[in-house]
C-alpha cells in the first residue's frame, strides 16, 4: 500500500515552528543522512555549498576565516 502523507524535509530541527504545517498526515524526511555536514566554501567566488544540519554557527566561522559572512536576516 502506498502512503499518502506529505513529506516535510527537516535537518537539524530548530525553527520547525515556523511556515504552515501541512493539513494532511505527514512524515518527516531527514535530510542529514542524505545530505553530509560539509561546508564547500570558495572565498574567491564568494559562494559555498552547505550540507543539511551544519549551523549557522559553524558556516559563520567557516566564512569568517576569509573575511565573509552569510548576510541574512533571521526571524526572532
Amino acid at each position: 500500500r502506498e502512503s499518502t502523507a506529505t513529506l516535510v524535509p527537516i535537518s537539524g530541527g530548530t525553527h520547525i515552528e515556523l511556515g504552515r504545517a501541512p493539513l494532511q498526515p505527514f512524515e518527516l524526511v531527514h535530510l542529514d543522512a542524505a545530505m553530509p555536514r560539509t561546508i564547500e566554501h570558495e572565498p574567491e567566488d564568494m559562494t559555498a555549498v552547505v550540507g543539511a544540519g551544519v549551523t549557522l554557527g559553524e558556516l559563520d566561522a567557516a566564512l569568517r576565516r576569509n573575511g565573509q559572512w552569510l548576510p541574512l536576516d533571521l526571524p526572532h
